[in-house]
C-alpha cells in the first residue's frame, strides 16, 4: 500500500487498468428468481445444519465442563470453532448474493456525504490506529446509497486493517468524471499487495495472509466487487509490495441496474 510519500497511485486520473475487460453483460448474470431462490437457499437451508452442530456441541462441551475427558471436550471445541466458521463464511455468501438479488431502484447519492457518513462510524477504528483520511470534492450519482456505503466502508476498513507497523494509515479518497462514468481512486500507504496476486484478492475466500496474521474470512473484496459490477463498473487494483496500495471503481453517470 503507499506510503505517504511513495504513493503506487496518482489518483483518479492514473491510466486505465491493465487488462480490465468490460463488466459481464447481463445476460451473463442468473436471473433475480434464482439469486432468490440461492440466498433463501443459504439463509434457511444450508444455515440449519450449522445451528444445530453448533448447539450439539456447546451442549456436550457444557456436560463436559466438569468432567475429566479433556480430549473430548476438545474436539468438543473443533466442533464448534469449525461449525462458526462455517456460519460466518454462508453470512458472507449471503450477503454476496444479496447484491444481485437486490431490486431497490437507483437513487441519487450525494458520495460526500456516504463518506463523511463512514467516517464517522469508523472514528473509533481510525483513532486507535491513528489513521487519516483525506478527500478531494466527490460527485453526486446514480446508484445504490446502501451498497455504495458498504463498498466506501469495506475499502476503508481494508486500508486501515492492512497497514504498515512503522506508520499509521493515511488513506486519500477521490474520483473524476470522465467518458460517462465516475472514475473513484482510494489509496493508502500500507504494506501493499504482490502484482502477480493482485486479481486473487476479489475472489470470495481467498487470502493473502493466514487468519492469525489478519483476520477474517477474505470476503470483503469480493463483496465490494459485487457492488461495482452490479452498478455496471469495474473494480481494480495497482499496488506493489511496501509502497500500498490504490483501488479503483468505475460508476457509469447512468447505471444499468436491476
Amino acid at each position: 500500500m503507499t506510503s505517504s510519500d511513495k504513493s503506487a497511485c496518482a489518483g483518479a486520473s492514473s491510466p486505465a487498468p491493465r487488462g480490465a475487460g468490460p463488466p459481464p453483460g447481463r445476460d451473463s448474470e442468473p436471473s433475480g428468481t434464482r439469486l432468490k431462490e440461492f440466498v433463501y437457499a443459504v439463509s434457511h437451508d444450508l444455515q440449519r445444519p450449522i445451528r444445530q452442530a453448533r448447539s450439539f456441541a456447546e451442549l456436550i462441551a457444557r456436560h463436559l465442563a466438569n468432567g475429566s475427558d479433556s480430549e473430548l471436550s476438545r474436539l468438543a471445541g473443533h466442533v464448534e470453532r469449525a461449525s462458526a466458521e462455517a456460519q460466518a463464511m454462508l453470512d458472507g455468501l449471503l450477503r454476496i448474493a444479496r447484491v444481485w438479488a437486490c431490486d431497490r431502484p437507483p437513487a441519487p447519492v450525494d458520495c460526500n456525504a456516504l463518506l463523511e457518513s463512514v467516517r464517522r462510524r469508523m472514528a473509533p477504528v481510525l483513532e486507535a490506529a491513528g489513521g487519516e483520511i483525506e478527500q478531494s470534492p466527490l460527485p453526486v450519482l446514480s446508484g445504490d446509497p446502501a451498497q455504495l456505503g458498504d463498498l466506501l466502508a469495506c475499502l476503508l476498513d481494508n486500508a486501515v486493517k492492512f497497514r504498515a507497523k512503522d506508520r499509521p494509515p493515511r488513506i486519500r479518497v477521490s474520483a473524476a468524471e470522465r467518458n460517462g462514468e465516475y472514475l473513484f481512486a482510494v489509496s493508502d500507504n500500507g504494506i501493499g499487495i504482490d502484482p502477480a496476486r493482485r486479481d486473487r484478492i476479489f475472489a470470495v475466500f481467498q487470502r493473502l495472509h493466514t487468519a492469525r496474521e489478519y483476520p477474517g474470512l477474505g470476503a470483503g473484496l469480493a463483496l465490494c466487487r459485487a457492488i461495482v459490477e452490479r452498478h455496471g463498473g469495474r473494480l481494480w487494483v495497482e499496488s506493489e509490495p511496501g509502497r500500498g496500495a490504490c483501488f479503483y471503481f468505475t460508476i457509469p453517470a447512468q447505471p444499468a441496474m436491476n
